[in-house]
């Protein structure tokens, strides 16, 4: 299985009471599979995963974008401005 760097945020860091681990991903995991990845990881922050957007190395990725191993892989909730 590859491995990749996943980075928390804000209510999210605080409510999973981590900033960054290390999980081991499906092989040509997609967005959707590293949430679901994650929410099996984090039960109790499942919610709050499914609305959330991934940016890989920095950069936003939807749809079958395959995430290559060794990626960083931040975890962003839906935010709001004004």
């Amino acid at each position: 299985m590859p491995a990749a760097s996943v980075l928390y945020f804000a209510g999210l860091r605080q409510r999973l009471g981590v900033e960054a681990e290390t999980v081991d991903l499906p092989s040509r995991a997609t967005p959707a599979q590293i949430l679901t990845t994650l929410a099996a990881r984090h039960p109790d922050a499942g919610e709050a995963l499914s609305h959330c957007r991934i940016a890989i190395d920095c950069d936003f990725v939807v749809g079958e974008t395959v995430i290559r191993e060794g990626a960083e892989i931040a975890v962003i909730q839906p935010v709001s401005g004004g």
